[in-house]
């Protein structure tokens, strides 16, 4: 070591010497709660981004199962579509079939009507039960399937020009 080098460590050495052992005590304190203080913060910003981060990869989980679950959402959506569809498919092979069958029992009640009122307009009489008959018939035919056409004119000449022979009880039994 050099001379001057020893003189100022002397100096030094004598200037902290003279600092009163309070002041000392004083400054470490300080530093000791500014270094506290300090790591408090640190730990506290630490705890902050750690809590972040975990907010971060919550979003980015639940983000995934959305997308996920949207996906699997669009193809059970796929799914009931082709279902779906079928169905209206075969509703509408369905619809054909009993508007053909509603077509065609028309047509045979028409017939049996038509047949029922010329077979009782050529005899000129009917028994009271074919009269029951007949008119049942006109009712499902002209208020059921909602047809007129010329039953309601073969109706009305049955029921002016035919004698109904019999009569029925409260119990649709023939009495004599």
């Amino acid at each position: 070591m050099t001379s001057e080098t020893v003189s100022t460590s002397a100096s030094i050495l004598q200037q902290l010497s003279q600092i009163p052992i309070g002041s000392i005590i004083a400054f470490f304190t300080a530093m000791s709660v500014i270094g506290v203080g300090v790591w408090k913060i640190i730990s506290q910003m630490i705890k902050l981004y750690d809590g972040y981060n975990n907010i971060r990869e919550d979003r980015d989980l639940t983000k995934k199962q959305v997308e996920e679950n949207s996906e699997a959402i669009n193809e059970l959506k796929d799914q009931f579509s082709g279902a779906i569809s079928d169905v209206k498919d075969q509703l509408s092979i369905i619809m054909a079939a009993l508007n053909e069958q509603r077509e065609t029992k028309i047509t045979e009640l028409r017939h049996s009507i038509t047949v029922a009122g010329e077979n009782a307009l050529a005899n000129g009489t009917m028994t009271v039960r074919e009269y029951k008959s007949f008119h049942e018939m006109v009712d499902k035919y002209t208020n059921g399937y909602k047809q007129n056409s010329y039953v309601a004119s073969l109706c009305a000449k049955v029921d002016r020009d035919v004698r109904v022979i019999g009569k029925l009880d409260e119990h649709g039994n023939d009495i004599d």
